[in-house]
């Protein structure tokens, strides 16, 4: 019994539902199927069953409609007779308002589209496609409720074919992702007219299921598929409408250029080819060498046998060649002249240091307390130092493009924003599977959209956003409303957000919401409307909720969701959280957002949870991080700073077992001295540059003083170490005569490297980088500050010093003296032979451990006949392999190196890197103004119908079909097709309406019709206005796809400021309020800068930040050619990387520039002697070579930081060299081979002692910073350039002098062992 009963309600239910009369389907020519209205079926009526014969329309206004949307019904009729009445098309006309604005851009396409449902509505021939399989009983009549519908094949491809590659200018997205409900790629045109044909997506008030049909289908009897001809995308339609632009059809598209493949390093057998040919000019040169050496060795033996027979002296000069030609007798006649100039300038400099020395020794009190009063004065101007923490200021020239660019963005536009981004994850990666009713498929969602999950970071950002931070200098409470970007605001005054949760609005309430539990219709199902079109105000799910963030505007997925694979969005495994905030060019201005961000990172550094966990960022991260960096390093830049201080007034004396006699040859006071001097000459530097008002960066403060420090400690132990191992040229010497002498001696010395040193550095100033160009100038006074401090306060501190000791009194403690003198510095005997000339102390006076070991052990191991050839094949082909390696030294500076060990920002640039989906937007901005107005100029720019294919839109959509290649992810959003179809009289209603009140109906027609009615003060309607006084801005009759150069102006100012609602997506407000230039209170006929903005790709390296640069200049300077407009592009990045592209250039002027300053104070000072200039820039060159092999090598890359360095290493590297060269050029032995060993005994163990050791111990300390910069440009380098430098300056240097150093001294015409050959 029960069973009965239900089963008569279920068949009772059923009839209800189904026919309810006799129906027989008939499918015949000339029969409709459908006709008129029935009943509601949510927003749209329900088609009546109707198998009448076609009717004409009797309505004028629809038969204008008709005539409007399906002209193919009128192409041979004049008035058609259709299956569908004046209702059905008023209702097609309003159906067809979204489709316009997503489609009508390409009109093939709409074109197409709309006949699909032309067909379907209206046809003739209607019941031979249209099968009704299910209808109700509604009154007299029967409403349908589903039906079939059969399409050819080829006709619903061709649809499908022509749309596909339609843009939605609003969003970039493909615009059948609204129209299939799915990602482009997952759709397919069965998938397409399936969604359009489901009572599921919220529109369609019947089920349509579609058939597509091929000759193999076997169809029902009277059934002909409906086979419309379509128009190709690439072809013109009628008259008016041109065939669709390359953006929305590839076929409209010149043939792409193909892209050179990645840059190979070239090979050769296999290897690089560079290396290659190193290898065979290292092999070529080594043997050329060794067998010169071979035989030149054979030569030598021979004729000194020769020699011993005929009793004639040995000849151990190397002037004399194997052929017997004698080099320097040679030379003589070209020499003269430079030769005497170089004399008196040497005996002009020794005189001249001489009478200084003597003055500064006579007065040194006074010396003091002038020098005491000068640092007082200079060092003061650091009070006026400004300190350059903008990294803008630090990296980019106000000169380079970029920086210009940037200002010019900043001026005409609102400057981009401060960034505040929080990645979300959780500990949970298991995602989960849902199975939508309204999309008719299951989905896998990714584990960050578990409910919990979603609720939790719902929670987190309405507490970020109610975050409220107290400014105790303003006194009052801050919080993001008070400094975020607000884009309709007054209309709408919420913070812009970019969240998955805006899909929401942010609500529990929307989040939470459920429809028909039983078929989960839930925020999964809204998920999945939203991501596909996030512009929609109804997601079309039972649900009905908006897309459309709480702000207003839509939220892009690719932007809100991260790690994701094929566009799949809801597989995403991470949520992205950014909250816009204002920049102001004005630094005051963005105060309250510094002190607000303080706040947001304490929240977030602050936050638990057992679920997520987060990777972020504020504005103010990286430079906070910056200054952490800077302040954790303190210590360790101190203790290295300490040891070499130590260590300088520690090795400047000599110490004993006698306790009394050490103290009295301590230097200690001499080294604090020595000390004060370069943090003095460093304080002047900066103070000068203070009082010029010339601003200093961190760079300076952390690398002038170890320069500094190195040029004055060689200088320092050269000048003192000299004076301990000379001796008074007689018993009536004084000590002051003493010093005298040798400061006239080694000052020259001093001069000549100081002078070399800052010459170099002010002339680097040139360079274009900023943070080179302060270092140069920096490093440059400081170096020559310190010289001067040297020779004045110091040599009046050693003067006293050198009395204190000759006194017998101990060093520090002054006042106490040493009872018993056992010895005395000054009572040795003279040995006159000494490099400078003043003389050195006998074998048995003890010279110190390191001149010792230099002399007895070093110098005869190197100088060895044997040592030497393998020192200079060695040092060839080190120079062979880094120069064959310069090339392949990596550009750059990855974020992560700038931070400190352990900071949240290196797990930040990581989701940067890794998780994002999209990079910076990049701005493509068209600099000058032009005539928008004009046909031509708007063909050159847009992208929609009738565009060039070569348009400032088209070749950014073409670039970005290859990502990889041009880093240009998206096609750029477009002001001006965007404003082409909000300007269109379609849709119901209209997107530009004004209010019509002030005018009667006869006089508005006549305006409309001669577009002059805006001269009066009328006010624009919007599109969720309801009232009959709106009327449309152009007549509907108007099918001109574009404004007239008239209307152009007049309604730009509305489109501008029209929000976008859920009848017109396409106001402006939202979009382009700050996009364009306009101001027609001043000029209302002209439009000034404008931008269009696209997205880069995500760069993970510098390198790729790099390329984006490049490739965006490339496609924004081949705009310009074509337009003959000016088209640059912009990202918040380029001002920062814009360095990487003239780096290589940049590095070759500075250091170019520098080792020719070097070069001609080298000759100049070293008496206008050509080959002690190359003599020095062979070990300065030298070193440089081997600084780009250790780059190579270390993983050190070449930027700002490591220039810098270079430039730096060029100065230090004049400290190893020149002291050897001119010791070297001014010695008086025989041979090459004896001087070069006597330069490296007498003073190479100064510079080993003085800069090396000094250098080395307080470098070593660097290796334990905590900063990753400081470990990799300091440390690294740094010790390069020490061991570089010592290795050129006291290895390489001896060595090749050895073989082609000049035998004669200047001055002199004949060499001593040529003389005695002469004689024999």
């Amino acid at each position: 019994m029960k069973f009965y009963v239900l089963t008569s309600v279920l068949c009772a239910f059923l009839l209800s539902t189904t026919w309810c009369r006799d129906y027989t389907p008939i499918h015949e020519e000339n029969r409709c199927a459908l006709r008129g209205s029935c009943m509601k079926s949510g927003a749209s009526d329900q088609p009546c069953v109707n198998q009448t014969e076609p009717q004409p329309v009797d309505d004028d206004e629809a038969t204008s409609i008709l005539q409007s949307l399906c002209p193919n019904f009128y192409v041979n009729n004049e008035d058609p007779a259709v299956c569908c009445d004046a209702s059905q098309i008023i209702s097609l006309k309003s159906n067809m308002a979204v489709p316009s604005q997503l489609l009508s851009q390409c009109p093939a396409c709409y074109r197409n589209f709309l006949e699909l449902w032309c067909a379907y509505t209206c046809d003739p021939n209607q019941s031979q496609f249209v099968d009704v399989t299910r209808a109700k009983e509604y009154g007299d009549e029967m409403s349908a409720e589903e039906m079939t519908v059969y399409w050819d094949q080829s006709y619903v491809d061709n649809m499908y074919d022509s749309c596909v590659g339609v843009q939605f200018a609003g969003n970039n997205m493909a615009a059948l992702s609204l129209l299939c409900d799915k990602e482009v790629s997952k759709c397919s045109p069965q998938a397409l007219v399936d969604f359009l044909g489901s009572k599921n997506n919220g529109q369609s008030p019947v089920q349509l299921n579609s058939q597509i049909t091929n000759s193999s289908t076997k169809l029902p009897d009277g059934i002909v598929p409906m086979n419309y001809s379509t128009f190709p995308c690439n072809q013109n339609i009628d008259e008016v409408s041109l065939a669709c632009s390359c953006a929305d059809c590839d076929a409209s598209c010149p043939a792409p250029v193909p892209y050179p493949p990645p840059k190979q390093h070239w090979k050769l057998f296999g290897f690089y080819g560079y290396m290659v040919i190193a290898a065979a000019v290292f092999i070529a040169v080594a043997a050329v060498f060794l067998g010169v050496m071979l035989a030149d060795n054979v030569y030598k033996y021979s004729r000194n046998r020769r020699l011993q027979e005929d009793d004639r002296p040995l000849d151990i000069d190397a002037t004399v060649s194997p052929g017997g030609v004698r080099f320097e007798e040679a030379s003589q006649g070209c020499t003269l002249a430079f030769e005497a100039g170089g004399t008196w300038m040497k005996n002009g400099l020794e005189n001249f240091f001489y009478k200084w020395a003597h003055v500064v020794t006579s007065y040194p009190l006074a010396v003091m307390v002038v020098w005491i009063a000068v640092v007082a004065g200079m060092t003061t101007g650091c009070l006026f130092l400004d300190i350059t923490t903008d990294p803008v200021a630090l990296w980019s020239s106000p000169s380079s493009a970029t920086y210009q660019q940037l200002q010019f963005y900043n001026s005409h536009f609102m400057p981009f924003y401060r960034v505040e981004q929080v990645f979300v994850y959780t500990y949970d990666k298991t995602g989960q599977s849902h199975s939508s009713i309204s999309s008719g498929s299951t989905n896998y969602f990714g584990p960050v959209f578990n409910k919990s999950v979603m609720d939790e970071v719902l929670t987190m950002q309405l507490e970020i956003q109610s975050i409220s931070a107290y400014d105790s200098t303003q006194d009052k409470n801050i919080t993001l409303s008070d400094i975020c970007f607000k884009p309709l605001s007054p209309y709408n005054t919420n913070c812009s957000i970019t969240s998955p949760l805006e899909y929401f609005q942010n609500s529990f309430d929307n989040l939470n919401k459920t429809v028909l539990p039983w078929f989960q219709t839930d925020y999964h199902d809204h998920l999945l409307k939203c991501v596909v079109g996030p512009e929609n105000t109804d997601d079309t799910t039972p649900l009905h909720m908006s897309c459309l963030a709480s702000w207003g505007g839509p939220i892009d997925p690719w932007v809100a969701l991260g790690d994701y694979k094929n566009n799949d969005y809801v597989s995403a495994n991470v949520f992205v959280l950014t909250f816009i905030v204002n920049m102001y060019n004005e630094e005051a201005k963005n105060h309250d957002a510094e002190v607000w961000e303080v706040e947001f990172l304490n929240y977030l550094k602050n936050y638990q949870s057992s679920q997520i966990y987060l990777k972020y960022q504020a504005q103010r991260s990286v430079q906070d991080e910056l200054n952490r960096e800077s302040q954790a390093d303190i210590l360790t830049v101190g203790i290295s700073y300490f040891l070499m201080f130590a260590y300088i007034c520690v090795a400047l004396g000599k110490y004993s077992t006698d306790g009394f006699k050490m103290w009295v040859e301590a230097k200690i006071t001499v080294g604090l001295m020595g000390v004060l001097v370069v943090l003095a000459s460093v304080g002047c530097a900066v103070g000068l540059f203070g009082y010029l008002r010339v601003a200093a960066t961190l760079i300076i403060l952390e690398v002038v003083p170890f320069l500094v420090l190195a040029v004055g400690v060689d200088n320092m132990f050269i000048l003192v170490q000299a004076n301990q191992r000379a001796v008074k040229k007689d018993a009536e010497e004084t000590t002051q005569e003493s010093i005298c002498r040798i400061f006239s001696k080694i000052a020259p010395s001093m001069l000549l490297s100081s002078i070399s040193e800052t010459t170099a550095f002010l002339l680097g100033a040139i360079t274009p980088m900023p943070a080179v160009q302060s270092f140069s100038l920096f490093a440059g006074m400081a170096i020559l500050f310190g010289f001067l401090f040297q020779i004045t306060a110091f040599l009046a501190v050693y003067y006293w010093d050198a009395a204190r000791e000759a006194d017998s009194r101990f060093d520090v403690l002054c006042c106490v003296q040493r009872k018993t003198v056992s010895y005395s510095p000054q009572e040795d005997e003279t040995d006159d032979s000494n490099t400078h000339g003043s003389g050195t102390k006998k074998e048995s006076v003890d010279n110190g451990i390191v001149y010792s070991a230099v002399k007895e052990i070093y110098a005869p191991i190197l100088m060895n006949e044997y040592v030497r050839p393998f020192v200079v094949v060695v040092f060839v082909g080190w120079w062979i392999l880094c120069g064959c390696l310069v090339p392949r030294v990596e550009i750059g500076l990855d974020q992560e190196v700038s931070m400190p060990s352990g900071s949240y920002m290196l797990d930040y640039f990581n989701a940067v890197a890794n998780d994002l989906m999209v990079g910076s937007p990049v701005y493509f901005v068209v600099q000058d103004s032009i005539d928008y107005s004009k046909f031509d100029v708007q063909n050159g720019v847009c992208s929609s119908s009738g565009c060039s294919s070569e348009s400032l839109l088209g070749q950014i959509s073409i670039a970005s079909s290859s990502p990889e290649h041009t880093m240009i992810a998206t096609p750029a959003n477009s002001w001006l097709d965007d404003y082409f179809i909000w300007s269109k009289p379609v849709g119901t209603p209209t997107c530009c309406r004004f209010f019509n009140n002030s005018i009667d109906s006869t006089e508005s027609t006549e305006m409309l019709q001669e577009d002059t009615y805006l001269d009066l003060d009328i006010e624009f309607c919007n599109s969720s206005v309801v009232s009959d006084n709106c009327q449309s801005c152009r007549p509907e009759s108007d099918e001109n796809p574009r404004p007239t150069p008239t209307e152009f102006y007049e309604f730009l100012e509305w489109y501008l400021n029209d929000n976008p609602t859920d009848k017109c997506s396409k106001g402006g407000h939202a979009a382009y309020k700050y996009a364009v230039d306009y101001s027609p209170q001043v000029n209302r006929t002209k439009v000034g800068a404008t931008y269009f903005m696209a997205y880069h790709s995500v760069c993970k390296t510098s390198q790729d930040y790099t390329k984006a640069l490049q490739q965006a200049i490339k496609i924004a300077d081949n705009i310009s050619d074509t337009l003959g407009v000016t088209v640059f592009p912009y990202s918040i990045f380029y001002v920062y990387y814009e360095q990487y592209l003239t780096v290589q250039s940049d590095t070759i002027t500075s250091l170019s520039i520098c080792i020719a300053a070097v070069f001609l104070v080298s000759v100049l000072f070293m008496g206008i002697d050509l080959l002690a200039g190359l003599y020095v820039i062979m070990g300065v060159a030298g070193v440089i070579l081997s600084m780009f092999g250790l780059m190579y090598f270390w993983n050190i890359w070449l930027n700002a930081v490591s220039l810098v360095n270079l430039v730096m290493a060029v100065g230090i590297a004049v400290e190893f060299c020149s002291h050897i060269v001119r010791a070297f050029i001014l010695c008086d032995k025989d041979t090459r081979l004896e001087k070069a060993t006597e330069s490296l005994i007498e003073t190479g163990s100064s510079v080993l002692s003085g800069i090396t050791l000094t250098k080395f111990c307080g470098i070593i300390v660097l290796a334990f910073a905590s900063s990753q910069l400081f470990q990799i440009y300091y440390f690294r380098m740094y010790l390069g350039i020490v061991l570089f430098g010592a290795a050129h300056g006291l290895i390489m240097l001896p060595v090749f002098l050895s073989y082609i150093g000049r035998v004669a001294n200047p001055g002199k015409r004949r060499t001593t062992a040529i003389q005695a050959y002469d004689k024999s």
